[in-house]
């Protein structure tokens, strides 16, 4: 944990090589260096302490609300969202709606199932011993696709949706 210089710490440090200096002078030369030191270690401490604040706040949980997780190459913000579901037999099925997203630019879509091994999705495939999930521009609907070949249903899936939005 990061702490700051008080008041009551001393710090030692070599006497001014000024000539003929008061006793009164000497002291304030020696305060002036003292006050010098703690603000420079201070504001260092400081810094760190932004550093660290700033690093935390980028982290985030995953979370089926949607939040803001960083800037897009545009500068706009980009969302996350996770939507989780579960799949009894093989077809196509609407997994979300997105009408209520004013998305722009779909930054990231991967889908993984929890009772198999992760598979990351591919946006299209045709093979028919796969899981996938796409968006359908028109509709704005969310679609999960199983392959009728697919080796586990029932399964669940949790599927990790960013994007930018058209008014950031």
């Amino acid at each position: 944990m990061l702490k700051k210089i008080t008041e009551n710490v001393e710090i030692h440090q070599t006497l001014p090589d000024i000539p003929n200096l008061t006793p009164e002078e000497l002291k304030k030369e020696w305060d002036k260096g003292c006050k010098i030191i703690k603000q420079a270690f201070n504001e260092l401490i400081d810094s760190l302490i932004d550093a660290e604040v700033l690093e935390s706040k980028k982290k985030f949980d995953y979370s089926t609300e949607e939040q803001v997780i960083g800037k897009w190459i545009d500068g706009k913000s980009v969302y996350r969202k996770i939507i989780t579901g579960s799949l009894t037999k093989s077809g196509t099925y609407t997994a979300a709606s997105l009408l209520d997203t004013e998305y722009d630019t779909i930054t990231k879509l991967d889908i993984i199932t929890k009772n198999t091994d992760p598979i990351t999705s591919q946006y299209y495939s045709s093979t028919t011993s796969n899981i996938r999930c796409y968006i359908v521009p028109a509709s704005k609907q969310l679609k999960v696709e199983i392959g009728s070949e697919y080796p586990t249903v029932p399964l669940d899936y949790i599927i990790t949706l960013e994007y930018t939005k058209t008014i950031d």
